[in-house]
């Protein structure tokens, strides 16, 4: 007898929990990578992407996205935690958080962070090259409205410096607050 699992699709707009494609590769700073992300779907308005991924040459790494739309918010979460990472010796995590609100009298709410448990985290754990050219991480929140004669922003805004070789007198200011 050979088993075949057993596979469903959604052939409506209706989301199902389960298994999504699994990745594999290799690099010399990772060695061989698997990733099977699973996906699940909570409720109506929030779901979750849990993705555990096994290096070889690091350690198993924990990612998870989560999601959350409602009439006035959407929000996506994405964390990343490495426990003792078999090269670095250290703990190491990611965040990228993104909030959209929409709040009473016509005012909107954006908030943007990033950040990283060290300087070296995209170098060592990602391979898109997007990620490892950054230099600094964003993290703002903004007020802003719009209205038919005049309109407001109002923003607080901080950087993380992930690049070692940018002195100190050459990062980014801070913006705390910038009014427009």
């Amino acid at each position: 007898f050979l088993y075949v699992p057993y596979f469903t699709y959604p052939i409506t707009d209706d989301r199902k929990t389960g298994l999504l494609f699994p990745s594999l590769g290799s690099s010399d700073r990772r060695g061989v990578e698997f990733t099977q992300p699973i996906y699940w779907n909570i409720a109506p308005s929030y779901d979750m992407t849990i993705a555990p991924r096994y290096m070889s040459k690091r350690g198993l790494q924990l990612g998870t996205e989560g999601r959350l739309l409602t009439k006035r918010n959407d929000v996506v979460l994405w964390l990343d935690y490495l426990p003792s990472d078999d090269q670095a010796l250290i703990d190491r995590w990611q965040y990228d958080l993104s909030v959209l609100s929409d709040l009473p009298a016509g005012w909107r709410a954006k908030t943007e962070a990033q950040g990283v448990s060290d300087d070296d985290y995209f170098e060592d754990l990602t391979s898109r090259q997007r990620w490892t050219s950054q230099t600094h991480l964003a993290r703002q929140i903004t007020f802003e409205r719009y209205g038919p004669v005049w309109s407001m922003l109002g923003r607080v805004q901080g950087f993380q410096t992930i690049d070692a070789q940018i002195l100190q007198q050459d990062e980014p200011y801070l913006q705390i607050p910038q009014f427009v």
